[in-house]
């Protein structure tokens, strides 16, 4: 799998957001949500049995249940039922395939003040380091994190190797390990190269307001990119706070920071996804004074390094498609965020879903994803109001949040090219969104993709999931046999059991809360 890396983003959120109802029936389902209220307290665990009663013209078809979480306040569990679980997620270092996979996007706890709580007046101070003239090899000091669990920073001092058209690379003079020049002269020109088309997708570098506290952005403004060595695992960091100068350790200019420790084409996707979260700060916390959450930022940041792969020519065990493999894992993640590969894989292929399914065709004919991230990404909404009026917006549909997950979560039924569902198994290619680039999402069948080594396959897990072989590779999403549960489901995962055919009735016992769908295929 590719980096689960973790680069620092100390966001603006707070956890609270809007239940969305049950899930409704598509494809041929029947939903239907059991129980009603829940008993106290954060973790909901019972539901009183129920029957459902197969139509007659359903009988001969395969019976599939999905049992979900419409919620992002609770965790649903299965007292009682034996759990299912596979590999163990190493929380530090890992490697897969033989490619160095550092965690990624580790976050701070620190909260950047919210706008509209910030006085807007007269133009703000211009940063110390930006009206500066600097030439090759001049040096400048600039805080940087030195521990991520404690927020721990020091002030270094960084040469500037390289000045491009829209950034500027600076490296540790302390300890230049890892990147050569060639390396920070590729970062310096994949930035330049980008630069037009990420601010087209995300939105300008430049604030449409103007805060008497926070740093002045020009047409004119680079972007710093500071590149040093992080403690291992991590990969890089955007921190909101080099945008008010009177944050402690301010570094007062707005920087992307990047480790000199992976030297793989990895860290050209580094660039694009930290890039986005500093142009997602800007517009849609500066410019709209708007809250994220962090499920929504990552799923932006994710979601460009597939739009902007090909550009990059970022491809194999380092492409973000790589991290499918815990999406199909740990579906019962959902939305929740517990940074680790599970968090960063559903969010990146929840965003991947809706750019091969809700874009819209542009002129030349062409379908584009590209054109609902940009709508995502500009719109003055966040989190689910947000991808909800976009793909509204281009669409011209009256999809609901949870619809839209609905679908998403039998997209993992429905995984056939061309069998009318909303799913994975669609390519993209793009030529028209901006002119010179072409955007390629390839399509994806889920089928084909080795979720559990062969290795890792133990007789239990056999025992839990459909299709499954002791010490065989298990491909393809985790579909549960019908006594097999996920421990829990976590705000807006699911969980999905194979039931079979020739049902005329089915049973959900008690002790399941949640919102079920009968699909039939």
């Amino acid at each position: 799998m590719k980096k689960l890396l973790s680069f620092l983003f100390i966001t603006v959120f707070v956890l609270v957001l809007t239940a969305c109802g049950g899930g409704g029936g598509g494809g041929g389902g029947v939903s239907s949500s059991p129980s009603s209220g829940s008993p106290a307290g954060s973790t909901v665990s019972y539901a009183p049995a129920y029957t459902y009663n197969v139509p007659a013209d359903k009988t001969s078809s395969t019976a599939y249940l999905i049992r979900s979480n419409s919620s992002y306040m609770r965790s649903l569990s299965a007292p009682g039922a034996t759990s299912f679980s596979s590999i163990a997620i190493n929380e530090t270092d890992f490697v897969t395939e033989g490619s160095f996979a550092p965690k990624r996007f580790a976050q701070n706890t620190e909260e950047w003040p919210v706008p509209g709580l910030i006085s807007v007046s007269k133009n703000s101070p211009l940063y110390s380091i930006q009206p500066k003239s600097y030439n090759i090899d001049d040096t400048e000091k600039f805080w940087v994190i030195t521990n991520f669990t404690t927020s721990a920073d020091e002030e270094k001092t960084f040469a500037l190797k390289k000045i491009g058209t829209h950034c500027r690379v600076w490296y540790d003079v302390t300890n230049p390990n890892g990147l050569i020049d060639s390396q920070l002269e590729t970062i310096k020109d994949k930035l330049d190269a980008m630069f037009e088309v990420e601010t087209t997708l995300c939105g300008s570098m430049v604030p449409t307001k103007n805060y008497s506290d926070v740093i002045t952005i020009t047409d004119t403004t680079k972007l710093e990119i500071v590149v040093y060595q992080m403690e291992s695992g991590l990969c890089g960091y955007f921190s909101p706070k080099d945008f008010t100068p009177a944050a402690a350790h301010s570094n007062k200019a707005p920087i992307i920071y990047i480790t000199s420790a992976d030297t793989s084409p990895n860290m050209y996707s580094t660039v694009s996804h930290e890039f986005d979260h500093l142009l997602n700060f800007v517009n849609k916390t500066l410019n709209h004074g708007l809250v994220q959450e962090t499920w929504y930022t990552e799923l932006l940041s994710n979601t460009i390094e597939e739009v902007l792969e090909n550009f990059n020519q970022v491809t194999g065990s380092v492409s973000v498609r790589s991290r499918l493999p815990y999406f199909l894992q740990y579906y019962n993640y959902g939305l929740y965020w517990n940074q680790d590969g599970p968090s960063y894989a559903n969010v990146y292929a929840f965003g991947a879903w809706l750019l091969r399914n809700y874009g819209t065709t542009l002129s030349n004919g062409q379908y584009s994803g590209a054109m609902l991230f940009r709508e995502i990404a500009t719109n003055a909404y966040v989190n689910e109001e947000s991808i909800v009026r976009a793909v509204n917006a281009l669409n011209g549909t009256n999809e609901t949040f949870a619809s839209l997950r609905q679908k998403f979560m039998e997209s993992l039924i429905y995984t056939e090219a061309g069998c009318g569902k909303a799913n994975f198994n669609k390519a993209v290619y793009d030529t028209g969104f901006f002119d010179g680039v072409t955007i390629v999402m390839p399509s994806i069948n889920l089928n084909s993709i080795v979720v559990i080594p062969g290795s890792n396959v133990s007789a239990d897990i056999a025992s839990k999931l459909i299709n499954c072989t002791a010490g065989s590779d298990y491909c393809g999403p985790c579909i549960l046999k019908p006594t097999a549960h996920y421990a829990n489901i976590l705000p807006y995962g699911f969980e999905i059991q194979k039931l079979g055919n020739n049902l005329t009735q089915i049973e959900i016992p008690s002790g399941l809360y949640g919102d079920f769908t009968v699909d039939f295929k």
